[in-house]
């Protein structure tokens, strides 16, 4: 296996323990304000959103974390070529859904915009939001890596057909 497929392993493990532990990171330990306000609610309601969370979590996790896996493990360890290209998609997609759904759902006033300068402002907009956490910008070196290993110079013969 070329180096950089070894790296690319490494970072695949690396992404996917990222992933679970800001996706149980909420769950797990929820902040002062989030305690604060199931304490004001009703017993039952706070299990039924206590279960709908932890449901949320694991709907997160298969969609965004078996295509991940599954790809990762095709393109390093079954030769498939067309996996690096599927993992591109299944880590550019969420980057790009998001600020679509923010722009077409919960812009203020749509009527005063124009197409095109509501998506790239909400885009810009939601960038702007995560641009203080810094795990945003982990997330986003992360997937960058992911996206740039298999494609090096040194990976390309690992992907060719043998005869």
């Amino acid at each position: 296996m070329p180096r950089s497929m070894q790296c690319f392993v490494g970072l695949s493990l690396v992404y996917i323990l990222w992933f679970c532990f800001w996706t149980l990171f909420p769950l797990l330990w929820p902040t002062a304000h989030e305690l604060e306000t199931l304490a004001k609610l009703p017993l039952p309601l706070r299990h039924a959103i206590e279960q709908g969370e932890r449901i949320g979590a694991l709907l997160r996790a298969a969609f965004f974390l078996l295509p991940v896996i599954a790809f990762a493990a095709l393109a390093s360890f079954g030769r498939q070529g067309w996996a690096r290209w599927g993992l591109v998609i299944v880590l550019v997609l969420p980057e790009v859904l998001w600020p679509l759904y923010i722009g077409f759902h919960y812009w203020p006033q749509p009527q005063y915009h124009p197409m095109m300068y509501r998506l790239l402002s909400a885009w810009l907009q939601s960038f702007r939001f995560d641009a203080a956490h810094w795990a945003m910008w982990v997330r986003i070196a992360l997937k960058l890596a992911l996206i740039v290993v298999p494609f090096l110079p040194d990976a390309r013969p690992w992907f060719r057909k043998t005869a």
